[in-house]
């Protein structure tokens, strides 16, 4: 995760640097101002990084509850002949998969988006 960081910002760096050397400025002074305006990149970093972890927490805790459900819904779907008993498993089995997906999902897009650079820091 760290080093997913240190990228994310040297690249957010770098662009504001390109930025201002298409503004006429030489590419020494141009990484230099980009740098300062970027303000202090360790505390950046600190800050980056612990919205992450909390973030991992979070999901990590979310795909449990989606788990519980999933298994709840299959005991309470085959452990049980009646009717609406089994609608309540088939809706806690559609939570637990649907929500499994969704997670998968957001994970999928959240990866390729760290890959895909090409918009431009202004």
């Amino acid at each position: 995760m760290q080093r997913e960081v240190e990228e994310e910002l040297s690249f957010h760096i770098e662009m504001q640097a390109r930025a201002f050397e298409k503004d006429g400025l030489p590419s020494d002074t141009a990484y230099a101002r980009a740098t300062q305006r970027f303000g202090d990149s360790a505390k950046i970093k600190r800050e980056c990084l612990g919205i992450l972890v909390e973030s991992t927490v979070s999901v990590r805790v979310v795909k449990l509850l989606f788990r519980i459900s999933l298994l709840a819904g299959v005991l309470i779907k085959f452990l049980t002949w009646d009717f609406r008993e089994e609608q309540i498993g088939n809706m806690l089995i559609l939570i637990g998969v649907l929500g499994g997906l969704l997670l998968w999902a957001k994970t999928f897009t959240s990866s390729h988006s760290l890959t895909d650079k090409g918009t431009q820091v202004e």
